[in-house]
């Protein structure tokens, strides 16, 4: 049977181990509410600019990488058409 510093030693290094997964688990919900913020953006942007948008590029915006939305919002200011912004078709 373990004894009182045994049971301590552990209690602490289970504290450690939520602390450091609840930690985990806010930031990636923050960095999922980030990037669905992000999408939301660049969506009425999109919108404002070329009219509403068709399912297939909303469908686009919902399933993008971060890095993936920051390149379609840099092209949104340049760009004459939804085919340049997805990169379909280059100037």
């Amino acid at each position: 049977m373990p004894d009182a510093e045994e049971l301590t030693k552990g209690m602490d290094m289970l504290e450690t181990h939520i602390d450091r997964w609840e930690a985990q688990a806010i930031a990636k919900g923050m960095l999922q509410g980030m990037q669905q913020g992000e999408a939301w953006l660049l969506q009425r942007h999109l919108t404002r600019r070329f009219s509403p948008l068709p399912a297939a590029r909303l469908a686009s915006l919902a399933t993008a990488t971060p890095a993936q939305l920051e390149t379609w919002g840099d092209r949104v200011l340049d760009a004459t058409s939804l085919d340049e912004v997805f990169g379909e078709t280059r100037h």
